[in-house]
């Protein structure tokens, strides 16, 4: 918590096992392609699980490259979100940075989403998501990869 106060950004290494991770990815994917789906049919009704995105589209194409995937709350990904969080009382943990930087423990969480990039797509352009206040920070984010990455893979 500490570095995020000096730094803006800290990461932590293995909050999620890599079966958890692959069960996670396979399900985002899935719900991504749903959403694509529901969205070709009906633009309303696919924007309840696709968020619009910065750079969706890399410059001279149609195709997208780029999805904010709503997850919802089931099974696997509760289970996952609590794996990520850790144990609170370890000062190592997702949760207890979390808890640090909130306050307490009573934060909420506001959004469960994740950001899908295909292989070889443009990086989005550096941008902050909320604007920050004199009272500090109103939100964290964490970004949890779901694979290895490297940069020609598309960062976000």
């Amino acid at each position: 918590a500490s570095c995020v106060d000096r730094t803006g950004v800290v990461r932590i290494d293995g909050c999620l096992s890599a079966a958890s991770a692959e069960g996670l990815r396979d399900f985002v994917l899935a719900t991504r392609d749903e959403g694509v789906a529901l969205a070709a049919k009906d633009k309303e009704k696919g924007a309840e699980r696709l968020s619009r995105v910065l750079s969706a589209r890399d410059v001279d194409s149609e195709a997208e490259s780029r999805w904010d995937v709503r997850l919802p709350w089931s099974t696997v990904v509760r289970d996952a979100v609590h794996e990520m969080m850790g144990a609170r009382d370890d000062p190592a943990s997702l949760g207890h940075a979390l808890s640090v930087l909130s306050g307490g423990d009573s934060a909420l969480l506001f959004e469960c989403a994740a950001v899908i990039s295909t292989e070889g797509c443009a990086p989005q352009i550096v941008h902050a998501d909320t604007v920050p206040s004199e009272a500090g920070a109103v939100l964290h984010t964490a970004f949890v990869a779901l694979q290895d990455i490297s940069a020609h893979q598309g960062p976000t």
